[in-house]
């Protein structure tokens, strides 16, 4: 039985690499997910795996929902996150995932501690990055290189992979 636990609602680009942190600072992580590949990639991992859909309660009473320290969720559907940030236990930290930003700030609203919007942030921060170039592009260039460092440290570890293998294209991150 599950306490204190990590329950990660679908693995995707945004979860993965939170895992190794997860498992660091709570112990057990338990990712449910609907893709029978997740069992099978995960099968001799440090991770439980729940092969199924969230929205059953059997599984969420499996995953120990209501007894874990940290509830992440993948998945853009609303219906699911309700469930997570309703369901989750009063001292846990809720993260989702949402489509719109109407979305995110009902999950806000609803009680989510933290809701990303994949691609609105990354807008964002895009937008954040040029105003950096325009107006200092040797404080620009520092920043990239930090970020390169971050995604080369995420890929030697193995904790940020895609598609299977590591990055290997190299960025010039010269003027």
């Amino acid at each position: 039985m599950y306490d204190n636990h990590a329950v990660v609602i679908g693995l995707d680009e945004v979860t993965k690499p939170v895992l190794p942190a997860l498992k660091d600072r709570v112990g057990d992580v338990v990712i449910v997910d609907r893709n029978p590949q997740t069992a099978d990639e995960f099968a001799d991992s440090e991770y439980d795996v729940i092969y199924g859909d969230f929205k059953h309660s059997e599984l969420r009473k499996e995953a120990g929902l209501k007894r874990a320290a940290v509830v992440l969720s993948s998945s853009v559907q609303s219906e699911i996150n309700q469930i997570a940030i309703r369901e989750a236990n009063d001292d846990a930290i809720v993260i989702v995932e949402a489509g719109t930003v109407d979305q995110a700030l009902d999950r806000y609203e609803e009680g989510a501690h933290y809701v990303t919007i994949p691609t609105v942030l990354t807008g964002l921060k895009i937008r954040a990055y040029l105003e950096e170039y325009f107006t200092d592009r040797e404080g620009f260039f520092e920043t990239v290189r930090e970020d390169v460092k971050r995604l080369q440290a995420a890929n030697e570890s193995g904790s940020y992979l895609t598609d299977g293998g590591k990055a290997t294209e190299e960025v010039n991150t010269d003027e």
